[in-house]
């Protein structure tokens, strides 16, 4: 199949109501703004106590108040809007190996996915597509693919191990599809102040000098945050797509002390990298890189921007918000 790398039409979703959990997070607020900007109508799921800063600017987008692990509240909602896809984005990414994490992860990706799931099928939602995670394969491949046994290391890639077993058994056993699409290294518009370019940008910002970083040599798949939005959309309305589970990457790596260095560039070099002054955590893989075979298959298309290209982007993001 030939590949497609251009956008969906702005009519893709025209007429086809989405609900999206943690609508103002970093990934679940993009997938917002690409299913407006393709004719959707969107509603989110949010916690009460979270911001609703991405959304801000944004207008027509219904908002139902509740947390994931709040059974009744996630019905109510599913019940009342009745939408024909939904977005799960809601989680939390912690790859500490603490034993102490594993009561709260469960709870957090595998009951929270148990109570959508279910919600889902009461309210005859056409698809469900969950956001997991490359954690899942573990730590000892450089490429993975799809089909390779999942051997997680730590309490977050576990339960979300977990969650992702749940939505292949209601696509199985209970009729409801689902599909769930594992992003590799996400980055864009909106990140945590303590990722990787974030971290160059701010301190760029704020008139430059020394950053501390690890010797940097680990590779990873960096894929752009509205590729992401494009490509769960895209499985959305895919049919293939359904009882699959899909990696999310560009399916190159970029060794890490390279993507800092390509930041400070975009930065105008105003950040001086100290290499080797921080550890690596414990147990972080060499190298993480998406295997794009699947993707490209059931979708005919595979994320476009460039490592290069989406930096650019992100900085002129962190400009702008800080004009502001």
């Amino acid at each position: 199949m030939e590949t497609s790398r251009l956008p969906l039409p702005a009519n893709a979703l025209a007429g086809q109501k989405v609900l999206v959990t943690a609508g103002g997070g970093f990934i679940g607020s993009r997938v917002v703004r690409r299913a407006l900007a393709c004719g959707a109508s969107v509603s989110v799921l949010v916690r009460p106590e979270d911001g609703r800063d991405r959304l801000s600017n944004l207008e027509g987008v219904r908002f139902y108040e509740g947390d994931i692990l709040d059974e009744p509240a996630v019905t109510r909602a599913l019940a009342e809007e009745k939408p024909n896809l939904v977005v799960h984005t809601a989680g939390l990414v912690d790859s500490r190996r603490e034993p102490s994490l594993v009561p709260s992860m469960m709870r957090l990706h595998a009951l929270g996915m148990a109570h959508l799931l279910e919600a889902s099928r009461l309210a005859e939602v056409a698809h469900v597509v969950a956001i997991g995670s490359s954690g899942e394969y573990g730590a000892s491949a450089a490429v993975f693919a799809e089909d390779r046994i999942a051997e997680p290391v730590d309490p977050y890639s576990v339960s979300k191990l977990a969650a992702t077993d749940l939505a292949m058994t209601y696509d199985r056993a209970f009729g409801l599809p689902c599909t769930v699409v594992r992003p590799f290294v996400v980055y864009g518009p909106g990140e945590l102040k303590n990722r990787i370019f974030s971290t160059v940008f701010g301190k760029a910002l704020a008139g430059g000098g020394e950053v501390d970083f690890t010797a940097g040599e680990q590779v990873r798949d960096f894929v752009y945050v509205d590729d992401v939005a494009e490509g769960i959309l895209r499985a959305a309305l895919t049919p293939a797509a359904r009882g699959q589970i899909l990696n999310l990457g560009i399916g190159r790596g970029t060794r890490v002390r390279d993507a800092v260095t390509i930041a400070i560039a975009a930065s105008q070099n105003r950040v001086i990298p100290l290499f080797g002054k921080l550890p690596y955590r414990p147990g972080e893989p060499p190298s993480l890189v998406a295997d794009n075979t699947k993707i490209e298959a059931i979708l005919g298309w595979s994320p476009p921007t460039s490592v290069e290209e989406g930096v650019a982007l992100t900085y002129a993001a962190f400009v702008e918000a800080a004009k502001a």
